[in-house]
């Protein structure tokens, strides 16, 4: 299972876990279960299932780096 947070002007707003894509489907859906390829790219989408602590709805992210509100890593 891979998990993905939707960010969304710089904060996570939903965390979305996905399975390996049955082999049924694999002619109109990826491989791998990575949601970034079926969603259109506009739509921000970073992979979360190595980080650790996981970072939860509310969370802030930029410049690559997840952080917590009110956390000494925020980045402004």
């Amino acid at each position: 299972m891979r998990i993905f947070a939707l960010i969304s002007n710089g904060v996570v707003t939903e965390l979305f876990p996905t399975i390996p894509t049955p082999s049924e489907l694999l002619e109109i859906l990826p491989e791998d279960g990575d949601i970034r390829q079926m969603f259109h790219p506009d739509i921000h989408w970073e992979e979360v299932t190595e980080i650790s602590p996981p970072p939860a709805a509310g969370w802030l992210f930029a410049d690559g780096i997840f952080s917590e509100p009110g956390s000494r890593w925020e980045v402004a």
